[in-house]
């Protein structure tokens, strides 16, 4: 019987034109005991073409109907994944050399970790290497006070290589659910997963930006850094100095330097909530959007003495609780005017802030929790009795 060891995520949207290349360098490599799941997030060219090219039983390929966002393919092919390790690959992207599964597993069974990460060897049109994507030499509770000191930006990228035991604990319920860094994760108390920088194995290929610079990709990255921010502000504050957020970006990105406390943040979050906005908008009008529009009013209002009460049958009747990963659907949904009442009710009543809610249903209690998680309210949840 053949152990699989280590299961490789793909996700892809019409990268017909690399994913040959992706998959030839996965197939290439020195190490054999692998699985490659392939989800289609929805595409609309001929990448099925390219897949079924592929005559290898080491593949899986699933195939979406729809286009729901990298987050929700990575969750759906995680339900395939039987691996010791786990790791991604993007369709446009490619392993550097035919050692890169072998050398990171090694890495991590020697040293006994939880995981690697590495710089980002970058590839341009040409298949030139170009350049190189920085990350930081070492991960601790100070790499975490320093992303909250840059209001959410993650200090590593998001390609994971970890073991099975860390993916499920970090990477899915921090990346893959909540669109927050993967190598951290709060139960109370924070715990930061043990990784280990190794030279680059990955090659990272420049692609369009345009959706990046999309309304809806603002909006995708602005609600991960938001929710990263304010999880964040729990646990650390801030010196004055750092609020100058040019010169602070730089004393941190370069000379790993930081000005932070391990007490819970003191400031204003109205204003903490402004900085996350205008790193990744500018100058734009903040109040171009129903729901940027509603996030500023509670925060202008917070904190206060306001209890909102969630009428039961909303809680009941309601047919979809977004998580992070699916920010894309509910800028889509909240743009068509197409939210669920439940969703609705909260943002209406979200402008005058509200920093308790009630319910009575304490079987529903998480479902609400997560639902003012998504929106980037701070509220606590009672049961009323």
């Amino acid at each position: 019987m053949v152990t699989t060891v280590v299961s490789i995520l793909m996700p892809t949207y019409n990268d017909y034109d690399s994913i040959y290349f992706s998959i030839k360098s996965i197939i290439s490599q020195d190490y054999h005991d692998w699985e490659l799941i392939i989800i289609n997030d929805g595409s609309l060219d001929n990448t099925d073409e390219i897949v079924h090219s592929f005559r290898d039983s080491r593949i899986k390929y699933i195939k979406l109907n729809q286009n729901r966002g990298q987050l929700n393919a990575l969750l759906e092919g995680k339900k395939y994944i039987t691996g010791q390790y786990v790791t991604m690959l993007h369709s446009d992207d490619e392993f550097l050399s035919k050692k890169s599964l072998s050398s990171s597993m090694s890495m991590i069974k020697k040293n006994n970790l939880d995981g690697i990460y590495s710089d980002l060897q970058i590839i341009n049109e040409k298949g030139d290497f170009c350049g190189i994507f920085k990350t930081v030499d070492h991960v601790s509770r100070k790499t975490l006070a320093n992303v909250f000191l840059l209001r959410g930006a993650n200090l590593l990228s998001d390609i994971f290589f970890v073991k099975r035991e860390c993916f499920e604990k970090f990477v899915v319920s921090n990346y893959l659910s909540w669109n927050m860094p993967y190598w951290f994760h709060i139960d109370k108390e924070i715990y930061i997963a043990n990784l280990k920088k190794v030279s680059p194995w990955y090659g990272y290929h420049l692609h369009n930006q345009n959706y990046i610079l999309s309304d809806i990709g603002k909006f995708e990255v602005f609600n991960g850094m938001l929710r990263t921010t304010l999880t964040l502000s729990q646990f650390f504050n801030e010196y004055k100095l750092s609020r100058l957020p040019r010169i602070s970006e730089l004393l941190i990105r370069k000379y790993n330097l930081s000005f932070f406390s391990s007490s819970p943040y003191n400031g204003s979050l109205f204003d903490l909530i402004k900085s996350v906005y205008y790193g990744i908008y500018g100058e734009e009008n903040p109040l171009n959007n129903q729901y940027l529009d509603v996030l500023f009013q509670f925060y202008l209002n917070y904190p206060n003495n306001c209890v909102l009460t969630i009428p039961q049958d909303l809680i009941n009747d309601c047919k979809i609780w977004y998580l992070g990963s699916d920010s894309r659907k509910f800028y889509m949904d909240i743009g068509s005017n197409n939210i669920d009442p439940y969703y609705q009710f909260l943002l209406s009543n979200a402008r005058n802030g509200f920093t308790i809610v009630k319910i009575k249903d304490s079987d529903k209690a998480s479902k609400v929790v997560d639902s003012l998680k998504f929106l980037n309210f701070r509220s606590t949840v009672i049961i009323e009795k």
